[in-house]
């Protein structure tokens, strides 16, 4: 079996700091001096006055050097995370993630729980939670990624921050939401090719 590729590392940084966000989000932590985010619990369209705290919280995170030296000590390649760091389309992809994702919150919450057999969402950590709102919403949206490179990067994100069985579950939870969607084939189906869903964006 061939070696996977890995995502590029923008792409990698923008899933590590969209999945900072999401967490700050459910466990309602941003940071001090902005208000509370809006709550995740019941779906609504993103609405501009979050994003606009949002904003300021990514841009509060761009201006500190620290976040990135300590944050992602994990990166070998400093030269270029400092690059990638300091451009504008890292941040601009982060919060185009975030508006998008919690637009379609709620169906993909549905999406997640079916596919997380004796799970309830609020049974789960905040970081599981997480990963899993976020693998969901690339599984969905973004069909030029790999199906295996986005539980790849899921799974090593969970090893980071989660517990010592994050990886496990969601490669799990996230394999079988990628059968639901028609991204890969349904284990009972072999042999059968199960139609890609593709969905337009308005």
């Amino acid at each position: 079996m061939s070696k996977l590729k890995r995502l590029s590392l923008k792409k990698r940084l923008t899933q590590e700091l969209t999945l900072w966000v999401l967490f700050a989000l459910d466990s309602e932590c941003l940071s001090k001096g902005l208000q509370s985010p809006i709550p995740l619990g019941a779906f609504r369209p993103f609405e501009q006055q979050p994003n606009a705290r949002l904003s300021e919280q990514l841009e509060a995170w761009r201006a500190d050097d620290s976040i990135w030296r300590i944050g992602f000590s994990h990166i070998k390649n400093k030269m270029r995370l400092e690059q990638i760091w300091r451009g504008d389309e890292l941040w601009q992809n982060v919060l185009q993630d975030i508006e998008v994702l919690l637009s379609f919150q709620s169906a993909l919450d549905i999406l997640v729980s079916r596919s997380a057999i004796r799970w309830k969402l609020n049974r789960m950590g905040s970081i599981d939670r997480s990963i899993l709102r976020f693998g969901a919403y690339e599984l969905y949206f973004k069909q030029d990624l790999p199906v295996r490179a986005i539980l790849s990067e899921a799974i090593e994100l969970g090893k980071r921050y989660g517990s010592a069985d994050s990886g496990r579950f969601i490669n799990g939870v996230l394999d079988k939401v990628a059968q639901e969607i028609g991204r890969i084939e349904r284990r009972e189906d072999s042999g059968v090719k199960v139609s890609v869903v593709r969905r337009k964006r308005s």
